[in-house]
């Protein structure tokens, strides 16, 4: 009883984390639209670009609380949504090692085509190189799969 207590509040915590995670992301890359919209002066349009950067963070602690959640599911499963992928649980972990080492080249590549701008959003980056020509937001992207 206690175990299926503990699977549903780290269900319910996963997917607020999910939300929480897709709304701070967009308020976060959107700092130059509402830079223009307020007609902001150089210090409110500090703030503004600041502000961006705070929400990435959020939204980052957000995703380490996910998959915290993603790997306390292992013990703490809901039964009646712990599809099995293949009765061989090395099947499962191989599939998911096949599916993450994409996801990982993704991430990286993101990551360093967009060196500072991954932590902290800046008026003066515009990123329109690398996997950017691609793939408009592959940090999001990737967290997405």
């Amino acid at each position: 009883m206690i175990n299926e207590m503990i699977a549903w509040i780290n269900f319910i915590i996963l997917n607020i984390s999910g939300i929480l995670i897709t709304y701070l992301y967009i308020l976060s890359v959107t700092p130059a639209t509402q830079e223009e919209k307020s007609n902001a002066n150089k210090e409110e349009a500090k703030k503004i670009w600041k502000k961006g950067g705070l929400y990435r963070n959020i939204a980052g602690i957000f995703e380490l609380i996910m998959i915290i959640n993603l790997i306390l599911w292992i013990w703490f499963p809901i039964p009646n949504l712990n599809w099995r992928i293949h009765p061989n649980f090395l099947i499962g972990i191989i599939i998911g090692i096949i599916i993450l080492i994409p996801c990982l080249i993704i991430l990286a590549k993101g990551v360093m085509d967009a060196g500072s701008e991954t932590l902290q959003p800046s008026k003066n980056t515009k990123i329109y190189k690398g996997i950017y020509k691609y793939i408009r937001h592959p940090l999001d992207f990737d967290c997405s799969i």
